[in-house]
């Protein structure tokens, strides 16, 4: 939950007009929830990757696997932390934490590729991370 007080007293309104702000972008859905902020590196999770996925066309369309059912099991993976479907020559975006390359490499030869219907895979492995965040201004 946000500290109400300090928001209140940036805004200069009264606590209660900020309380029931919040309570109204709730009920809305645009206030979806309130996480804590983690240091993946504190958490043993040094390594972000980035990896965009083509799965086959034939098997994708043929009834097997929907694009919904393949993103099912994707998030069913816990290093997986996102998952986007792309335009262009690629299906997903992956973006991924894990402890090393090893941790890496086991994530995708136990959780991604057993998944079948993976024709093509590209990752980049990030070295620094200069600005995360998922807030949004409106």
């Amino acid at each position: 939950m946000p500290r109400v007080n300090r928001i209140a007293k940036e805004l200069n309104i009264p606590t209660a007009t900020v309380h029931s702000r919040l309570k109204k972008l709730k009920e809305e859905g645009i206030i979806k929830g309130y996480r804590a902020s983690i240091d993946a590196r504190k958490v043993d999770k040094n390594l972000t990757v980035f990896t965009i996925l083509k799965v086959n066309y034939a098997q994708r369309y043929s009834g097997k696997t929907s694009m919904l059912d393949f993103a099912e099991k994707l998030k069913k993976i816990p290093e997986v932390m996102e998952i986007h479907s792309c335009s262009a020559d690629w299906d997903y975006l992956l973006k991924l934490r894990v402890r090393d390359t090893e941790d890496y490499n086991r994530v995708l030869t136990e959780g991604l590729l057993p998944l079948g219907g993976i024709d093509k895979s590209e990752s980049v492995v990030t070295y620094n991370t200069y600005k995360e965040s998922n807030k949004i201004r409106f």
